[in-house]
């Protein structure tokens, strides 16, 4: 079997491609970023799936996920995850292609949220990324499945944890976290993890097509993850090694202090402009169904469905710190 990865090198795709190389995976992945396909040009993606014809699955983790610079580049938002996820869709029903597709917990109006919950996008991003699901939910996609999840996370560049960890290197930095931001962290490697074992199982094809809530275990605020992130971090090697000797008392606390501000103090503050729900739950028990825990469990080291969003960071830090290591 052929399985197409979009999306490179978006976190995603780099922690899919890191989860085929620690386990034996029958199957060939194909991954593929702008330049190698350009989701958003339809001459492109036809040309692409006409020379790769043989393709079975689509895991499409390409996206436009800068939420606040999509409030003012709307068409630039809606190219990739609406024009670009149509023009996906297109290529999975004329060449008979099963689609997994990557969605938000933007979409929904809030609250603890099962697949069904109502729907109330905001931004333009939670728009967009709405407005690509209903493609492929109209489609004539014979096996489809789109993955809502919430607040990725990984060791790789471009999302909450490395951002803090960068801004963690300057100690002129005044930290904050909101408080009244509630959702679920989600480590991009099971997530990773989840989409190839229903793949090496097979167990898609006996899956109903539809929408699947898929997050890290447990709920907290912004500002309790933030908290949690530099209270790893200060324990790492490529910190404790660097400042052991001379680390004063002061920058230590500076750097584990977070200070508590409301959503409204922080869109005052950092001039935010994108709408954002300010609590979604995502309720998982529609993939429990799917995933079978003890398979699941030999499949990765930990057990994705069981596991704390803590235990995921603290493994997260660690593949950080080992990253960064000289």
């Amino acid at each position: 079997m052929k399985i197409l990865v979009t999306g490179v090198p978006g976190q995603l795709a780099h922690c899919i491609y890191d989860e085929i190389q620690s386990h034996f995976i029958r199957d060939e992945f194909l991954f593929t970023d702008k330049k190698t396909l350009d989701i958003t040009d339809f001459s492109c993606v036809d040309n692409f799936f006409t020379e790769h014809n043989d393709i079975n699955i689509v895991i499409n983790c390409a996206a436009y996920t800068n939420v606040e610079k999509a409030e003012n580049d709307i068409v630039g938002a809606f190219q990739v995850n609406s024009r670009g996820v149509k023009n996906i869709v297109d290529a999975c029903e004329k060449y008979d292609i099963a689609l997994f597709h990557i969605s938000t917990d933007y979409v929904y109006e809030g609250g603890i949220c099962m697949e069904d919950a109502p729907l109330k996008p905001l931004s333009i991003y939670a728009q967009s990324k709405r407005d690509g699901e209903l493609h492929i939910e109209k489609s004539n996609i014979k096996k489809w499945f789109i993955f809502r999840t919430s607040w990725l996370f990984s060791e790789y560049d471009g999302n909450y944890v490395t951002n803090i960890l960068k801004k963690a290197q300057d100690i002129t930095q005044i930290m904050y976290g909101v408080t009244d931001e509630i959702g679920c962290p989600t480590y991009a490697r099971k997530l990773a993890a989840i989409l190839i074992n229903l793949i090496d199982t097979e167990k898609y094809i006996t899956m109903e097509n539809g929408i699947y809530n898929v997050c890290g275990g447990g709920y907290t605020s912004r500002y309790e993850f933030t908290k949690t992130i530099l209270g790893g971090y200060v324990n790492l090697p490529i910190f404790t090694e660097k400042y052991t000797n001379d680390l004063d008392y002061n920058y230590y606390a500076k750097l584990l202090h977070v200070n508590p501000i409301t959503k409204v103090e922080a869109y005052k503050m950092f001039n935010l402009k994108a709408p954002r729900p300010d609590t979604v739950i995502l309720n998982n028990k529609k993939i429990h169904s799917v995933i079978d825990y003890d398979e699941y469990h030999n499949f990765i080291t930990n057990d994705f469905m069981r596991d704390s969003w803590e235990n995921d960071l603290a493994d997260c830090l660690t593949r950080y710190n080992e990253l960064h290591q000289d």
